[in-house]
């Protein structure tokens, strides 16, 4: 019996390892693994980022030039953040991907402010509800013109993207502000808009927007922390439904496009501070220890490379991520 046993944990073993190994095929040297700088494990067993990993896998094949950039963080006029997913920079403008990697089935309308998830629990069925995504969509792109204020004829595309395993049973969309739908029809769908709009986006622009917008994709675990904590205290266990803590980057990773690499050097926007020794962006952080633990400076994102720092200006408000 043991050895039975001994064997069938034996073949159960290799089945997932070599699941596990297909799936990561590609993984290494994509744009998501040196955007994110994640373990492919992390990945894998993070529901969210699994989930934006896959709409990348689904979009790769779009023509290029085109730039990825994942888990913006963009800052908003209260001193807080909020966050797009997958955002992709195209000549036919810029796509803005808000990613659900949800099961069950999903019922909402343009107007209403929550859209419910439905799934089966036993001989009944469990209820959660969520902010419209469409509506927090729009807000990704309110804030996202506001850092690309300089560009003010970009076409802008909302996508709302479910996981294949879900089923949408009730969307209605009347406006035509967003698209909503499950992630494999996003490849056809991103195709036919670029189809339409056609080359609306130069190259050189395309190369400065995605450095304009890079820095904000370089966010500590810290910084990610207090934009989890902001979310809930705004809407209570709205973190632990989204289910999809970003945790893994690296601290002091720099974005990478593996794909299509702007040649010239990273651009900072006007209202992110830069360190004035390497030009990375300065992020707010906490000492740990010693005689000045708890108390918050600016330091270089580029630690440990770079230890540029200066204290608070206090007579300023502090910069929230």
């Amino acid at each position: 019996m043991f050895f039975f046993l001994a064997i069938l944990a034996f073949v159960c073993f290799s089945v997932c390892f070599i699941a596990y190994c297909v799936k990561g095929v590609g993984y290494k040297g994509s744009a998501y693994q040196l955007n994110t700088h994640k373990p492919f494990s992390k990945v894998l067993f993070d529901k969210g980022n699994y989930g934006e990993y896959l709409v990348y896998n689904y979009l790769k094949g779009i023509s290029p030039p085109r730039y990825f950039l994942f888990n913006v963080y963009l800052p908003k006029d209260n001193g807080k953040t909020t966050e797009i997913d997958v955002l992709l920079i195209h000549q036919s403008g810029i796509y803005v991907f808000e990613s659900k990697n949800y099961s069950g089935w999903i019922f909402g309308t343009e107007s209403q402010r929550q859209w419910t998830q439905t799934l089966p629990s036993g001989n009944k069925s469990k209820k959660n509800h969520f902010f419209n995504p469409i509506m927090q969509n729009e807000l990704h792109i309110k804030w996202l013109k506001n850092v690309l204020s300089n560009y003010q004829d970009l076409v802008y595309h909302s996508y709302v993207l479910f996981s294949d395993r879900c089923t949408l049973k009730n969307i209605t969309l009347t406006s035509g502000k967003a698209q909503v739908m499950n992630r494999y029809r996003i490849f056809s769908s991103v195709s036919a808009q670029a189809n339409q709009f056609g080359a609306i986006i130069s190259q050189p622009e395309m190369e400065t927007i995605y450095n304009t917008l890079c820095p904000y994709s370089q966010t500590t675990d810290e910084q990610k922390q207090k934009h989890i904590s902001d979310i809930n205290a705004h809407h209570p266990g709205a973190a632990e439904i989204e289910n999809s803590v970003h945790t893994n980057k690296s601290e002091n990773a720099v974005p990478l496009n593996s794909d299509q690499s702007p040649q010239s050097q990273q651009q900072s926007p006007a209202q992110l501070k830069v360190c004035p020794r390497c030009g990375k962006p300065i992020i707010l952080r906490t000492a740990q220890k010693g005689a000045n633990a708890g108390q918050q400076f600016w330091g270089c994102s580029a630690f440990p490379h770079c230890r540029y720092i200066e204290k608070i200006d206090e007579s300023s408000n502090n910069q929230e991520r």
